[in-house]
């Protein structure tokens, strides 16, 4: 019989190459934003200075500020794109969309929910994502581990 042992002595079927694969991908999106961007969530281009910004992200602190000209997709790389990979990588963040033009936070919430909404290439990598708490103001991800009181993303 395929199996591995787990540390508590119970043992666990082993993985077909197909899933080995699967967990690889899902593991790779998780730190490759450019990868995120042009293979799932039809990001228009990419160019060096989006390199550096996905490296700026990689490091960045909770606080960041961006700078670039209109037209470099930041809302679409950082505000929709980032926070998916974030929500991938840790299911109990939470995120607050705020912009100074109203509506545009909505928009950004609405983009992001459509990329988790089913079908698409998100579901079928990481699984449903919708709850009970999915709406045009916040949206909490079924691959919630703990219960806490703000959702996982909030348009304001």
């Amino acid at each position: 019989m395929n199996t591995d042992r787990r540390p508590d002595g119970t043992f666990l079927p082993k993985l077909t190459a197909d899933q080995e694969m699967i967990i690889g991908v899902q593991e790779g999106l998780k730190v490759d934003l450019k990868s995120l961007c042009t293979g799932l969530l039809n990001t228009p281009h990419w160019s060096q200075v989006h390199d550096e910004l996905a490296a700026f992200l990689g490091k960045a602190g909770k606080r960041i500020h961006i700078e670039l000209p209109r037209g470099h997709l930041k809302s679409h790389i950082v505000t929709q794109s980032w926070v998916i990979q974030q929500i991938i990588k840790n299911p109990d963040i939470r995120v607050l969309i705020v912009n100074a033009v109203e509506g545009n936070s909505a928009k950004m919430m609405r983009w992001i929910r459509s990329h988790l909404t089913e079908p698409g290439p998100l579901t079928k990598l990481y699984g449903k994502f919708e709850t009970d708490t999915w709406s045009q103001e916040e949206l909490i991800i079924r691959q919630r581990k703990k219960n806490l009181v703000a959702p996982t993303v909030m348009a304001a």
